[in-house]
């Protein structure tokens, strides 16, 4: 294996945008609204969404952005990449195990040799592109 692409996947639950009241006024929102003073909960209005089916999986788009970062330039770097979403690793579990600690932050990038890049603003372009210009073996 020559490159791991650590993410972080999670049921893919619309948000629940509720219609609530405070005072007289009527408002849709997601969990909390501007009041004079601050934010505040309100009294909640409908329903709460279905759960999602276990196989409703998403990854956020930001997590999307960089997997299709990654992916195009480890196809222009002619290297192979592995994606592998920590929440539901599978047959991966092993890597997740071996590579991936409580102070990691994804997603996350690995390469032989152990070098990391981290956190979604270092998967431009140009940063994944020279974090690429030096394999150091295969991982396993």
């Amino acid at each position: 294996m020559d490159l791991i692409l650590f993410v972080s996947g999670s049921p893919s639950i619309e948000p629940d945008i509720r219609t609530v009241q405070y005072g007289s006024v009527t408002q849709r929102f997601f969990g909390a609204m501007a009041v004079p003073g601050g934010w505040s909960q309100a009294r909640r209005v409908g329903r709460d969404p279905p759960a999602a089916a276990p196989d409703d999986w998403r990854l956020p788009p930001d997590a999307v952005m960089c997997v299709e970062v990654v992916e195009t330039e480890a196809r222009r770097a002619h290297r192979q990449v592995r994606v592998v979403d920590v929440n539901r690793p599978g047959d991966d579990r092993p890597l997740v195990e071996r590579w991936i600690t409580p102070s990691d932050v994804l997603p996350l990038l690995l390469e032989p040799g152990g070098r990391r890049l981290e956190g979604v603003e270092n998967f431009e372009a140009a940063k994944v592109r020279a974090f690429l210009r030096s394999p150091s073996g295969p991982l396993g």
